[in-house]
């Protein structure tokens, strides 16, 4: 349990959608296509397989930590890119899920007293009582503090994980990108085909 907000990056790995990649832009060129035209399917696709892997990534992560779907899906952003170097023929794929520590609010919480608030964040631990929490709504937003120092200010919300660190676990990650190269080779023929028979991107 924190209470610092930051953002966290963890990158997908790219290995099957690497050689999907490659595949994709030797056929292209074997058929004498547009490489512009080709960047822009991969991208496509490459963001279908990354919603994928968030997706079974998300069966996972609420079996084990006290987080709703609707709220993993929320707190879990997407970032893809795939660099063709010219220079030296080769291809850097880069794809991460990403997002700030989510707040503590949003997990499991009881109790609101003198004594604090009890909190868990992963399902095989009790709540764990944080003495002098407390919930509040601020701006329209109710979250839980503490107050820094002996004063009633300032205060600091308290935050649990990132989705990041939760999909950095071997099991989920293993899933993620099972259910991610799956998508790309299916949507990667797909986009080929949309491009090649003038539908579009």
């Amino acid at each position: 349990m924190m209470s610092e907000k930051k953002q966290v990056y963890l990158q997908a790995t790219g290995g099957v959608m690497h050689k999907g990649i490659e595949r994709a832009l030797a056929l292209c060129d074997a058929m004498g296509g547009d490489r512009e035209e080709m960047h822009k399917a991969i991208g496509l696709a490459m963001r279908r397989a990354m919603e994928a892997g968030r997706t079974a990534a998300k069966r996972q992560v609420t079996a084990r930590y006290r987080l709703s779907s609707s709220r993993f899906l929320k707190h879990t952003k997407i970032a893809n890119s795939h660099i063709e170097n010219k220079e030296d023929n080769t291809i850097t794929v880069k794809a991460y899920y990403y997002g700030h520590n989510i707040p503590l609010v949003e997990f499991s919480t009881g109790g609101n007293n003198k004594r604090g608030v009890t909190a868990a964040v992963r399902k095989d631990s009790a709540e764990k009582r944080i003495t002098g929490a407390f919930y509040a709504d601020i701006a329209g937003y109710r979250s839980i503090y503490q107050r820094e120092g002996y004063g009633r200010f300032p205060l600091k919300t308290k935050y649990g994980p990132s989705t990041a660190v939760m999909l950095a676990n071997e099991e989920v990650t293993a899933e993620a990108d099972r259910a991610a190269a799956e998508t790309f080779e299916r949507r990667i023929e797909h986009e080929i085909w949309r491009i090649w028979n003038g539908i579009g991107g």
